[in-house]
């Protein structure tokens, strides 16, 4: 199961050096969840629990809008529960890796964007305690496949998520997971136990890299990220940077051309469908040389 558990992490956590195009922060907030199902057929009485979702998250950009989001979180899931004598609450803890597919679109001009996802999840239960406070009941879950466990390690579910990510990173995120495993050892259709969780997270997106000829840079981007002035004439032209892009392409310290049909470096035009005068110039000057070369 160890062995298991470190694969999942290491494929959750790849490193994507490949990719040039890529967003990484941490993202933490309010995880409020409960296990709901029967018991000898009856419907467990179970009431929310309110914990921690600590971790971070990575997204690589698909398209313009798409993103793919890979996440490692430490959550704090848990029930409470009238039993005879008292009260009952249970506390587990889990490692999460969920993987979301993000829909991005622009809320404004000032590069905020609105985003939706859905996807899976993977979370392993790692430890947990029990509590009877009334009848001075503490003690630890166990957690296994045995019929004397309390819970099975691995769960398997889905989610969906809605936020706002203001253009300098910051966001915010409502989040809502229903599991699929039935998590009591040797259950059934009347003995079972899933997990339920929704909350609340804020983050923040750094090391915001972009790749154009083989440039990157941090906190700048063409997909209209930041501080970036998209699709003016169908190119992009950076308010900052000063560059003109062309069929997504970045050219450094560039200005554009009247028509913004080409970018020009040093007098030089980079395109080679535009008939700029200096283009012109030089050909008819290298056309000379080699004549007066040939004589």
């Amino acid at each position: 199961m160890k062995t298991m558990i470190l694969s999942c992490l290491a494929v959750a956590m790849l490193a994507t050096g490949a990719k040039a195009q890529m967003a990484i922060g941490p993202e933490g907030g309010v995880n409020i969840s409960n296990y709901t199902g029967f018991s000898g057929g009856q419907y467990l009485n179970t009431t929310i629990q309110t914990g921690l979702r600590i971790g971070g998250v990575i997204q690589d950009p698909i398209s313009h809008s798409f993103y793919i989001e890979r996440g490692l979180f430490y959550v704090l899931n848990g029930y409470k529960m009238d039993v005879a004598g008292g009260n009952a609450s249970a506390w587990v803890n889990t490692a999460e890796l969920p993987l979301n597919l993000l829909y991005k679109f622009r809320a404004n001009g000032a590069g905020d964007r609105v985003f939706i996802g859905i996807g899976p999840y993977l979370a392993f239960n790692l430890t947990g305690r029990y509590k009877i406070s009334a009848l001075s009941v503490d003690r630890r879950l166990s957690f296994g496949s045995d019929d004397h466990d309390d819970m099975k390690i691995v769960d398997f579910g889905a989610g969906a998520n809605i936020g706002y990510q203001i253009g300098n990173g910051v966001f915010i995120r409502a989040h809502a997971q229903m599991g699929f495993v039935n998590l009591k050892p040797y259950g059934d259709a009347n003995n079972a136990i899933y997990n339920t969780n929704y909350g609340v997270t804020v983050g923040y997106l750094f090391m915001h890299e972009m790749k154009s000829h083989g440039h990157m840079h941090g906190h700048r981007g063409c997909d209209g990220d930041r501080d970036m002035e998209c699709c003016h004439h169908g190119r992009e032209r950076s308010r900052d940077m000063g560059c003109c892009h062309h069929g997504g392409e970045c050219h450094h310290d560039s200005d554009c051309c009247r028509h913004h049909s080409c970018c020009h470096h040093s007098g030089g035009c980079h395109h080679e469908e535009m008939g700029d005068k200096h283009e012109g110039h030089d050909h008819e000057g290298m056309e000379k040389h080699e004549d007066t070369m040939n004589k």
